[in-house]
């Protein structure tokens, strides 16, 4: 599965070189509620998952950031959580500093 690319669905010009980071066009409360009413598992798993972080940190979801070694930017929260699970799994400095890349190929 490839990474979404957060500069493309946030409509930023693949020629414009934007602020390092902004805050998506898109309104996050009207996006949950959409999710609420839309009564399908796979929205209510999704926001199961990221209730903590919506209640707590709603901004993370919302900004992405672009990091100095890499061309691609992330939300705040995928930065949170990467870094999560590579301090989780005794992750060296270096690699949990590292820009984002894609999903590790499954065996």
């Amino acid at each position: 599965m490839e990474p979404i690319d957060a500069d493309w669905s946030s409509r930023v010009p693949p020629d414009l070189t934007p602020a390092p980071e902004y805050t998506s066009n898109f309104s996050l409360s009207q996006a949950l509620k959409s999710m609420h009413l839309s009564n399908n598992l796979s929205d209510d798993t999704l926001l199961h998952a990221l209730e903590p972080m919506l209640w707590q940190m709603p901004n993370t979801v919302t900004t992405f950031v672009r990091h100095p070694e890499s061309p691609a930017r992330e939300s705040v929260a995928r930065s949170l959580v990467r870094l999560w699970l590579k301090s989780s799994m005794a992750a060296k400095p270096p690699e949990l500093t590292a820009a984002p890349g894609p999903p590790a190929a499954g065996p």
